[in-house]
C-alpha cells in the first residue's frame, strides 16, 4: 500500500492575547470594523487553495501500484477570482453570540451546529419514513462540557550541531528536507510529502516509538509560527475529547521547536480520496462506497460541530484512506458528461479500481476556527465554497455541510460539481445544477450587504448573470450543466438501484439550500433514509 499524507495547513489568523472573554459591548461601542487584519501573504488564485497552499500539492501524488494518472476534470473558467479581503463573521447589523465562562465555547446567535429543524420535527415527508431510522448510522455527542485550550506548550528541543541557519533553511525560512537524515535527535526523515505556504510536510521514522510518521515543519517565519498555535489548539481539542479517535480525525502526535521550526508529529495515513481517483481516472465510486464515505464525514463532521470547531476546508484531498488496496472489476459509465449531449452511442465497459477498505480519515484543520472566533471573509476551496461565503451574509457550520454535498456527488461522476473560479459564474451554476432559484428572501437579504450588492439585484432578489461583462463561453457552459437530478440519473447502475439514488437526491436537497439557516446539520443528515438503503452492484 502506497502511504503518504497531506500537509496539514494552518489559519491565516492570529490568535487573541487576552485569557478572558472581552466585552465586546464596551469593544465595539463605536461600531464594528469593516475589516480585520490577518497575517496572510497569499491571496486567492486559480491554482490556489483560500490558505494560499498550492491546489496541486496533494499527497506526494503518489497513487496505487500499476494505476495511470488522469487529468484533473476539475476546470477553470473564463473569469477572474474575486478579493479575498477578510472580515469578522458578524456584520454592522448582527449581534454577538451569548457567551459562556472564559476559556468556554461560544457560538452565534444565528448559527448552531443543529440549528437545522430537529428529529422530531422533521417535514412531513420524513415523518413517514421514520420507522427505518433504526437502521441509520449513530453519533453520540461528546459527553464532557466541551472547554477551549489556551496556548499548546512546545518545548524546545536543542540543536546539538550548532549549525548557522544558513545550513538547513533556505531563503524563505523554509527546512531544507534531506532524505535519511536525522531530525530533532529522535526522528529520521524518510522523504518530502508537500510543500504550502507555511511548511513543508516530511514523511519520518520515530526511534523512540518506534514508528513511522508524519512531520509538518513550519517556516521559521514568526507569523507562520504564530498562526501554527490555532491548529495545535484545534488537533489538541480533537485528541482531547476522542481519545480513541473514534470519529476519525487526525490526532497530535507531539509537537516541539525545533532549530526555530515549530514541528507538528501526526500519523503517516494513506493516500487521500483525491489521489485515488486521479490515479482511477477519475472513475466514480460504486454507490455504496460513496454511502459509507457519506457516513464517515457526517459522524466526524458533527463531532467537530459540537467541539463548536468549523473545519471549513472540507474536499477529497483532505480526506485520507486507511488502505488504498483495490479490485479491478468491470462497470458501465454514464452515457453523458456533465455537459449536456444528444450523443446516442451505448457507453462501453470499463474497469475501475473498487477499494477493499472504505475506511478514511478527516485530516487538515490548519483553516479550522471555534466559531467564536475571527472568521475571515472567503474560506474554503473554490469548488466546496458554500454561497453565504460568496454573498458575505456570515458563514459557520452550515458550509461544512454544504462542502460534503459537493464531495458526494463529486464521489459519483468523477467532477467537481461547481467548476468555476468567479463568484458570478459560481452562483449562476449554483442555480442550474440545484433547478430553482435563490430563495427570494435570502436574495434580498443578501443584496442588503455590501458584497452580496455585487450579485443580487436589489430590487429583484436576482442574480445579476449574465451581465455585459460577462463572455459568451461563460453562459454556454453554465448552459451546458445538467441539474442535480440530471447527473443522478447518469450515475451507473441508477435504474437498478432507483430508490437508492433517489433518497440521496433528496439528501442532496436538503444539504443545498442557499439559506444556511434551511440547511440540513451533519447530525441530522445522519437521520435520512438514504442510509437505510443499500445499492445493488
Amino acid at each position: 500500500m502506497s502511504t503518504a499524507i497531506h500537509p496539514v495547513h494552518m489559519m491565516s489568523q492570529t490568535e487573541s492575547s487576552s485569557r478572558k472573554q472581552p466585552d465586546w459591548g464596551s469593544f465595539y461601542q463605536n461600531g464594528y470594523p469593516k475589516e480585520v487584519i490577518v497575517i496572510s501573504s497569499d491571496e486567492e488564485d486559480e491554482g490556489e487553495g483560500v490558505d494560499g497552499t498550492q491546489e496541486n500539492l496533494k499527497s506526494a501524488n503518489v497513487g496505487p501500484q500499476g494505476m495511470l494518472h488522469a487529468q484533473d476534470p476539475r476546470i477553470t473558467s473564463t473569469l477572474s477570482n474575486s478579493s479575498g479581503k477578510k472580515r469578522l463573521l458578524f456584520s454592522d447589523n448582527s449581534s454577538l453570540g451569548t457567551t459562556t465562562s472564559a476559556g468556554s465555547s461560544r457560538t452565534s446567535t444565528y448559527y448552531n451546529s443543529d440549528y437545522h429543524y430537529s428529529s422530531t420535527e422533521l417535514p412531513d415527508r420524513n415523518k413517514k419514513r421514520r420507522k427505518h431510522h433504526h437502521k441509520s448510522p449513530s453519533y453520540t455527542s461528546p459527553t464532557k462540557p466541551v472547554v477551549k485550550p489556551k496556548d499548546i506548550a512546545v518545548g524546545v528541543i536543542p540543536d546539538k550541531t550548532a549549525l548557522p541557519s544558513h545550513q538547513y533553511d533556505d531563503q524563505d525560512g523554509h527546512y531544507v528536507v534531506t532524505a535519511n537524515s536525522e531530525f530533532a535527535g529522535r526522528y529520521q526523515i524518510s522523504k518530502l510529502l508537500g510543500q504550502g505556504t507555511f511548511g513543508k510536510v516530511v514523511a519520518a521514522y520515530d526511534k523512540v516509538a518506534k514508528k513511522h510518521c508524519a512531520i509538518k515543519i513550519i517556516r521559521a517565519v514568526q507569523k507562520y509560527r504564530d498562526a501554527s498555535r490555532i491548529e495545535l489548539r484545534v488537533l489538541s481539542t480533537l485528541a482531547k475529547y476522542d481519545k480513541q479517535n473514534s470519529y476519525r480525525c487526525i490526532h497530535l502526535r507531539d509537537c516541539f521547536d525545533y532549530r526555530n521550526h515549530i514541528c507538528i508529529v501526526t500519523d503517516l495515513l494513506g493516500i487521500s480520496i483525491y489521489d485515488f481517483m486521479k490515479a482511477n481516472g477519475f472513475h466514480p465510486f460504486p454507490g455504496n462506497h460513496v454511502q459509507a464515505f457519506a457516513r464517515q464525514l457526517f459522524k466526524s463532521v458533527s463531532f467537530l460541530h459540537d467541539l463548536s470547531l468549523v473545519h471549513t476546508d472540507l474536499k477529497p484531498e483532505n480526506i485520507l484512506l486507511t488502505d488504498s488496496s483495490f479490485d479491478p472489476k468491470p462497470y458501465t459509465p454514464t452515457r453523458t458528461a456533465r455537459r449536456s449531449s444528444n450523443s446516442t452511442t451505448a457507453p462501453a465497459t470499463k474497469i475501475r479500481n473498487v477499494l477493499r477498505n472504505t475506511e478514511v480519515h478527516l485530516i487538515d484543520f490548519g483553516s479550522a476556527i471555534f466559531n467564536d472566533e475571527y472568521h475571515s471573509s472567503v474560506v474554503s476551496t473554490r469548488h466546496y465554497r458554500a454561497p453565504e461565503i460568496i454573498l458575505g451574509t456570515g458563514w459557520s457550520y452550515p458550509c461544512d455541510v454544504w462542502s460534503i454535498g459537493c464531495i458526494l456527488i463529486e464521489f459519483c461522476t468523477g467532477e467537481a460539481l461547481f467548476q468555476t473560479h468567479d463568484n458570478l459564474e459560481h452562483l449562476a451554476l449554483m442555480e442550474k445544477i440545484i433547478g430553482h432559484k435563490i430563495d427570494l428572501d435570502y436574495a434580498k437579504y443578501a443584496a442588503s450587504r455590501s458584497q452580496g450588492a455585487n450579485f443580487i439585484d436589489r430590487k429583484t432578489g436576482r442574480v445579476l448573470y449574465p451581465n455585459s461583462s460577462v463572455k459568451e463561453s461563460s453562459q454556454k457552459y453554465v448552459k451546458s450543466v445538467q441539474t442535480l437530478a440530471q447527473l443522478i440519473k447518469q450515475i451507473p447502475g441508477y435504474k437498478q438501484n432507483k430508490v437508492f439514488w433517489d433518497q440521496f437526491l433528496d439528501l442532496l436537497k436538503q444539504i443545498f439550500q442557499y439559506d444556511p439557516k434551511n440547511r440540513i446539520t451533519a447530525k441530522q443528515a445522519l437521520k435520512h433514509p438514504w442510509f437505510d438503503y443499500a445499492a445493488k452492484e
